[in-house]
Formats: C-alpha cells, structure tokens, sequence
C-alpha cells in the first residue's frame, strides 16, 4: 500500500522515490530599521505558504487523469476544490495549485504535483 492518499485516493505512482518535498514549514519574519535602531516582527509558521510537491518520471494515464479531475474541480462557489491529503506523519487540508505531465505513448512523462497546504490536521 502507498503512504500518499489524496481524498482517499492512493497514489500509486506519485511520488516516486526522492520526489517529495515533504512538510518543511519556515517561520516568516522580518527585520526592519528604525531611527533608533531594528525592531524584529515575527509572524511564526504560516501554512499556506507550504506547497507540497510529488514527482515521478512517469505515471499510467489513469492515475493522470484521476488527479486531473481533481485539479479542475471546484466548489460550487467557484474556489478550487480543498482535499485530505495523506503521507507517513500527517494529515494536511490542501488544494492542488499545479498538475504537470506530458503525453509519453500510454503514460504520462515528468509528472510534477503541486499541493498549496491550507491546514495541518493535529
């Protein structure tokens, strides 16, 4: 069984080994200068500014297009679709920002998934 599930979907291709990202977090700050000297304001981790990424040199079409439908799925207002998405340590909530593949006879070649991270679920 893969360790990868996107809204309880199992990746079978995506990632191949050495193509996640993983969950790297960076805390988001910023220093600023003063008259009088720096002043340091810290805004800790913020999530939505991880993307999750998961490649493979190649995936079947199938597993191509069961992402694809998902990438162009919308909620009824018109947002992009939020899926579970599933690896060995954690749950995220997260939206597909990109889907890249090319045609390669029946398969899809340099297959890139992009996951925006909209929660981390505890």
């Amino acid at each position: 069984m893969s360790d990868y599930l996107l809204d309880g979907y199992t990746l079978h291709y995506l990632p191949a080994p050495g193509g996640y990202s993983g969950y790297n977090p960076q805390r988001s700050r910023a220093e600023m200068r003063t008259l009088s000297g720096a002043v340091t304001m810290d805004w800790g981790v913020v999530e939505e500014d991880v993307v999750l990424v998961l490649e493979a040199p190649w995936v079947a079409a199938e597993e191509f297009s069961a992402l694809d439908a998902r990438y162009r799925a919308e909620d009824p207002g018109g947002t992009p679709r939020r899926y579970t998405f599933q690896d060995a340590d954690r749950d995220y909530e997260v939206e597909i920002a990109g889907l890249e593949g090319r045609p390669y006879q029946h398969l899809r070649a340099g297959v890139r998934l992009s996951l925006r991270v909209l929660s981390v679920m505890e």
